[in-house]
């Protein structure tokens, strides 16, 4: 998933371990907490991403960056 934005790019691959870890906590019957802790850790995460996609979109002076952040509200 790579957007050749190295900070992007790493954001990329912690969200995918997150997500990994997800799966693998429901494959290996953990206890709800147990996922719901994790899932708590990607939300975190996702607004953490997003807030630093935004800022970097604003720094190229990203041409339609409203509609960007419209398209960031659906996630």
């Amino acid at each position: 998933m790579s957007v050749g934005v190295e900070s992007m790019d790493q954001d990329h691959k912690i969200l995918l371990l997150l997500i990994n870890e997800i799966n693998e906590a429901i494959n290996n019957d953990s206890t709800h907490l147990e996922i719901k802790g994790i899932f708590e850790k990607l939300e975190k995460y996702v607004k953490e991403h997003f807030s630093k996609e935004e800022l970097l979109l604003e720094q190229c002076n990203f041409g339609d960056i409203d509609k960007q952040k419209k398209s960031m509200l659906i996630l």
